[in-house]
């Protein structure tokens, strides 16, 4: 396939699953307290090679991150903004959509800042054969 056809294959991919993202499902998990971020700007991303210094690949949807909640993801790449006083953590959990179960999570550190962090969720599918789920907290 050539790589321009490529290209344009996964931008329509992307496109089908902007419309999805912003509406995906979220769990209550508990209470932020009103001294911390209680949501952050996000930005999901999908063709991760096409990373910068500015962006973290192909810009696909953004929304919001309510703290505590879990979040089904659906793109390789996500960019939350960081917090001017607050330092903050995405947890991810492989191999579910709920956050549910024992196994391990991989925390990724947002530190207090102004800029954004990029976590790279990897999910390359949609979330059609890969399954992984988040929680962004901050203390």
């Amino acid at each position: 396939m050539a790589p321009v056809s490529l290209l344009a294959s996964m931008v329509m991919m992307c496109a089908s699953l902007a419309v999805a993202l912003p509406g995906s499902m979220s769990y209550r998990l508990g209470r932020s307290t009103s001294d911390v971020p209680t949501s952050a700007p996000v930005v999901w991303y999908q063709a991760t090679q096409l990373a910068t210094n500015t962006t973290c690949g192909l810009k696909v949807a953004e929304g919001i991150l309510e703290t505590n909640h879990c979040y089904t993801l659906y793109t390789a790449g996500m960019a939350i903004k960081q917090h001017e006083s607050s330092n903050c953590v995405f947890k991810m959990r492989e191999g579910v959509k709920d956050c549910s179960g024992d196994g391990s999570w991989t925390a990724t550190a947002i530190p207090k800042g102004n800029a954004s962090t990029c976590i790279y969720p990897e999910v390359l599918d949609g979330g059609n054969f890969q399954h992984k789920s988040g929680i962004y907290t901050c203390a």
